[in-house]
């Protein structure tokens, strides 16, 4: 809950700064190599969200790998995190920044499943019907989950669209475990 809390918070300020500076797609650009850069290196990583290890030199740490690299919106932003020591929430509100980004820009990011990998043609035509029917850019990012069977699970936000044949099967199932056996006709 508290790490929901912080990331709607620092997302949001960041967000509104970045906007503010005109820097929206940079921040984004930045913030996401920064994290990125800090999960793949082990060592980096025990550094920055060590709770015991001073907030100088994480701060000193963060300037000398990424001060040539980030604005100075997102240093100076990774730096307050350091001080309120709340870095170790860094990738939460990486999330609620990308969210509020691609709200702002009209972007929906779509994650969908099939049984099957999805044909170029067949991605490029749910696309243009998602686009359609929402008024947005949609990105989607293709998952295969054999255990679907059929069909496809559409993941927009925290919405989920379950139109699988497991799905399917699972209601129906459902559905003649509630009819009594004397209404089937079984004795």
């Amino acid at each position: 809950m508290l790490s929901n809390q912080v990331a709607k918070k620092y997302g949001r300020a960041l967000f509104e700064l970045a906007v503010e500076k005109g820097k929206l797609q940079d921040v984004q650009i930045k913030l996401t190599e920064v994290v990125e850069t800090i999960k793949e290196h082990e060592e980096l990583n025990d550094v920055i969200y060590h709770p015991q290890i001073s907030r100088d030199k994480k701060k000193r740490l963060l300037k000398e790998l990424f001060g040539s690299e980030v604005s100075k919106i997102l240093l100076n932003f990774l730096k307050l995190l350091i001080d309120k020591r709340r870095e170790k929430f860094l990738e939460s509100i990486l999330e609620r920044y990308i969210e509020l980004a691609n709200e702002a820009n009209e972007i929906l990011e779509v994650e969908v499943k099939s049984a099957f990998t999805l044909s170029a043609t067949n991605k490029t035509r749910l696309k243009n019907k998602l686009e359609q029917l929402t008024g947005k850019e949609v990105r989607l990012e293709s998952k295969v989950d054999s255990n679907l069977i059929g069909g496809l699970v559409l993941k927009i936000g925290d919405k989920v669209i379950d139109g699988s044949l497991y799905k399917h099967l699972q209601v129906m199932k459902d559905n003649l475990n509630k009819i009594e056996a004397s209404k089937l006709g079984v004795n």
